[in-house]
């Protein structure tokens, strides 16, 4: 397949797959809520004096359960919609460490299928910069791609997330075969990159790659700056 080819078929299923995005985004809505309000209905059941103390721990417990699961589901559902372009993208303070885990998360089976080891190591506590979090999701997300797409059949692909002075740094390294220098510029890999790379510097931060050279691995890495708190 050409990568003319490529990029229509991609066209053609990114299309379809907004629309899905949008009958789900409408679709969750209602019945989210309409948990929420069963499970208050449900507390107010129990708050009544009279009723038995084990019946409202036992109500309790599955309400604040329950809470815990919509907790997930929606925020789940917020960055795969604001991954796939739904969601309006606006500027914001985020954890760039959950951005990262949940990116790799999406690709751990397309991983395992290609027979590529995909590792990632992000920081206990959250790294916070400010921005497009669906920008930078994006850069990610195509650096990661990229990576998987290069490593050979048996091959590593590892993402990490470390702080370095005021700026949070984001290394991918993969075990790509193709030497420096013989990449085709017109790849869709090497254009991905480039779109990566004018995500990251609209966000004030760098991106570079160093290729594969002496024995050493490939490695991309981005750079943005880190948005502390006033002490």
């Amino acid at each position: 397949m050409s990568d003319l080819e490529s990029v229509y078929r991609d066209a053609i299923t990114t299309r379809l797959m907004r629309r899905m995005s949008h009958a789900l985004q409408h679709d969750l809505k209602s019945p989210i809520q309409g948990i929420q309000w069963a499970l208050e209905l449900a507390l107010k059941s129990v708050a009544a004096e009279g009723t038995d103390p084990k019946a409202r721990a036992q109500v309790e417990k599955a309400v604040d359960m329950a809470r815990k699961e919509l907790a997930r589901l929606d925020k789940t559902s917020r960055a795969f919609l604001n991954d796939s372009g739904i969601t309006d993208d606006t500027e914001q303070r985020f954890d760039l460490g959950e951005v990262v885990r949940e990116t790799v998360r999406h690709f751990v089976t397309d991983a395992a299928m290609r027979n590529v080891r995909l590792t990632v190591d992000v920081p206990a506590v959250p790294v916070h910069v400010r921005g497009f979090r669906g920008g930078v999701s994006q850069a990610v997300l195509t650096c990661v791609l990229h990576a998987l797409d290069s490593a050979p059949d048996g091959g590593l692909a590892d993402v990490a997330l470390k702080v370095e002075g005021e700026e949070a740094v984001i290394e991918i390294g993969d075990d790509a075969l193709v030497p420096a220098g013989v990449d085709d510029p017109f790849g869709l890999g090497v254009l991905g990159i480039r779109l990566a790379q004018t995500f990251i510097e609209s966000h004030g931060g760098v991106m570079r790659v160093t290729p594969r050279a002496n024995g050493k691995r490939r490695r991309m890495c981005m750079a943005v700056p880190l948005d502390r708190e006033p002490a």
